[in-house]
């Protein structure tokens, strides 16, 4: 006999499985076995989903498109948009109050804005929006920034994870030939500071172009492989006075933390000779997380190999080979595009060995210094691994069987990754 039961609410939503016998739980008398199409609102009560509304035909019914919501204001003054992107395209469909409908340019004219974003990557595209302002991101795209400034004047640029004011130029030797030095420029409106530019020769007294806007700029001396701060002065001219650089303050750098600018490979074309212990270095003011390997044969560098590409390098990587008994030789990056669409960001194809050197030995390992001093090192060994491999999942707890018994659940107890503990000594 069926038996009639008073259902008080729906607050606990959906059940799972495995509580369709709890009957001891409170939740357990005001959920649902399934609820298919239903919203359940705060105060209990349950409701059907509302449908859909045919507004209009996309640009194009044969491909599917993706829709993004975009609220900028919620009054009955039309702020309300549904964002329809499609194969490298976007379309608006606005609320005006009563009804809705795609925003045209002009009358009759469907108002549509170009994008990169190609079919197959739309389903990835992240987004976050404020105020009137939309930023996207996508693994293979640059971040960009979609602006509203009116129900048919949107645009989309790419995002720029560098300071507007340009960096000095024309750095040269006045005198000298001691210190090896970068100028950056700190703009008068709001005290920007700009990338640095390039690094000087050696000299002691050096002058630049100035800056337009900019009155103070700040010099940074390079000690090894790091240059710090030594003076900010007024003028485009710098004399050096023997001063030792505070390398706690380096340059600004150019980091995207969406980029990609992977380091693939090295091509040796000269070894040299003479090589004991040979290190490299990948000196960079955006990239970081490379790691390298060399390779010797009879004291000459037979191969340079990467063994973790890194990110976020730009076309101004230089790579330098140093050994503590050996000296000279020199690398040439060769860059080649690392597929992003946009052409932002570069992978090194191959590297040139200009000079091969003398003196280096055996054992050696990869150290990257960044513009901020951060050291990533690995040994260069071909069994070395960037990384640990990841554990498998706890098996499921073991289901009821037919005959209504169960074996309690059994998770497996496994050893963390790591060396195992001594074992106790006895005595």
């Amino acid at each position: 006999m069926t038996a009639a039961i008073i259902q008080p609410s729906f607050a606990a939503g959906e059940l799972s499985p495995f509580l369709y016998g709890r009957v001891d739980l409170a939740k357990f008398h005001v959920g649902a076995r399934t609820m298919l199409n239903m919203f359940v609102h705060p105060h209990g009560g349950a409701s059907n989903r509302p449908g859909t509304h045919f507004i209009g035909e996309v640009d194009d019914s044969s491909k599917r498109h993706r829709l993004i919501d975009f609220k900028f204001r919620a009054s009955p003054g039309g702020q309300n948009y549904v964002l329809v992107f499609g194969d490298f395209t976007m379309q608006v469909v606005m609320f005006n109050g009563t009804t809705w409908g795609f925003v045209e340019s002009s009358p009759g004219v469907r108002f549509t804005l170009a994008t990169p974003y190609a079919l197959a990557d739309l389903p990835t595209l992240k987004y976050v929006q404020s105020a009137d302002t939309m930023t996207l991101t996508h693994p293979n795209y640059a971040p960009r920034k979609l602006t509203r400034t009116g129900h048919a004047a949107w645009t989309l640029t790419a995002l720029t994870f560098a300071p507007l004011t340009p960096a000095p130029t024309n750095l040269a030797i006045v005198s000298g030939a001691s210190s090896i030095i970068v100028v950056t420029a700190i703009n008068n409106a709001n005290g920007e500071e700009s990338l640095p530019s390039q690094a000087s020769s050696a000299g002691t007294a050096f002058s630049w172009t100035s800056v337009q806007g900019c009155s103070n700029y700040n010099v940074y001396k390079q000690k090894g492989s790091i240059f710090g701060f030594v003076a900010q002065v007024q003028t485009t001219s710098w004399t050096d006075a023997n001063i030792d650089p505070d390398i706690g303050n380096t340059p600004p750098g150019l980091r995207n933390p969406f980029g990609n600018g992977k380091l693939t490979s090295v091509a040796v074309q000269a070894g040299g000779s003479g090589y004991i212990a040979p290190t490299v270095k990948a000196i960079d003011q955006s990239g970081t997380g490379a790691t390298f390997g060399v390779t010797l044969s009879g004291n000459v560098i037979a191969s340079v190999s990467v063994l973790t590409q890194g990110q976020n390098y730009s076309p101004n990587v230089t790579l330098q080979v140093s050994d503590g008994g050996g000296s000279g030789a020199v690398i040439q990056l060769n860059w080649a595009g690392d597929g992003d669409p946009d052409g932002l960001y570069f992978n090194v194809g191959s590297a040139t060995v200009l000079a091969g050197g003398s003196g280096y030995h055996s054992g050696a390992y990869a150290v990257i210094y960044t513009s901020r001093s951060t050291i990533a090192r690995a040994p260069a060994r071909s069994w070395w691994r960037p990384s640990r491999p990841t554990p498998r999942p706890f098996r499921s707890a073991r289901p009821i069987s037919s005959s209504g018994s169960s074996s309690p659940a059994r998770r497996p107890c496994r050893r963390p990754y790591g060396p195992r503990s001594p074992a106790p000594s006895t005595t």
